[in-house]
């Protein structure tokens, strides 16, 4: 299939929503470090007349106040098959965005949303930020069981390397499902998958909870919970307004 010409730029576009599945306009612009919101609204026109792109949108009221979300369409997929950057396996699986539940996309741009307060720290400290899309960790096999929402490590020569594990909640997750959670997490720590296949200590577990309600429970839950995982809870909002200060 012969595809419409686009640009560098544009290109760059693709391969973010092949790394996030799912995202706004406001997330390409910080991602793309761009200062004009007409340009990249005008780039993400083009993409979605020519093929590459569908969005969600919708102009009923009470909806139309929220942004556009943005996902790949065929010929974004045909296009990215010849970037060597991207994984055809993990490619593969992006398919058929348009049917994904609500909580898969809320998950996907949640961890497109606390991306900047880790940069902003990693800018802060002076360290290297590592931040990894589950689309990113397909071909490492020994966390296909646990299927992370994300993987963050921020380095520095000399010095210890912090490193995450990102879980994110959704506002219909139930008691039972955030404990299992927890319960999955343990588990692999106990077996030693990371361990053997990175040499490294076990990463923090962070989970980004959707409202206080929900970070009070996980909270109460591991009380009297002895474990060897570091778990962290914090709600979206207080990442957003102040920072991962509290769990560096």
């Amino acid at each position: 299939m012969l595809l419409p010409p686009i640009t560098l730029k544009q290109k760059e576009i693709l391969f973010l929503l092949y790394r996030f599945r799912f995202l706004t306009r406001t997330h390409i612009q910080l991602f793309l470090n761009h200062k004009n919101p007409n340009q990249i609204n005008a780039w993400l026109t083009d993409l979605v007349n020519k093929g590459y792109l569908q969005r969600i949108y919708s102009r009923t009221i009470g909806e139309i106040n929220k942004p556009a979300i943005y996902y790949l369409d065929l010929k974004g997929r045909l296009e990215l098959k010849n970037n060597k950057e991207c994984n055809l396996k993990a490619l593969n699986k992006i398919y058929r965005e348009k049917d994904r539940k609500e909580s898969f996309i809320y998950q996907c741009l949640t961890t497109a949303d606390i991306r900047p307060p880790f940069l902003k720290r990693s800018k802060e400290t002076k360290r290297t930020l590592y931040f990894y899309t589950p689309t990113d960790l397909i071909l490492h096999t020994y966390l296909k069981e646990l299927k992370p929402h994300a993987y963050v490590a921020l380095e520095k020569k000399g010095q210890e390397t912090k490193r995450f594990f990102i879980e994110i909640i959704d506002e219909k997750e139930s008691r039972k499902s955030m404990s299992f959670r927890i319960q999955e997490y343990i588990n692999f720590c106990d077996e030693g998958e990371w361990e053997d296949n990175t040499k490294f200590e076990f990463p923090t577990v962070l989970f980004v909870c959707p409202n206080l309600g929900k970070k009070v429970y996980l909270i109460y839950h591991m009380e009297d919970d002895e474990n060897d995982v570091n778990f962290y809870f914090l709600t979206k909002e207080e990442i957003l307004s102040t920072g991962i200060d509290k769990i560096f």
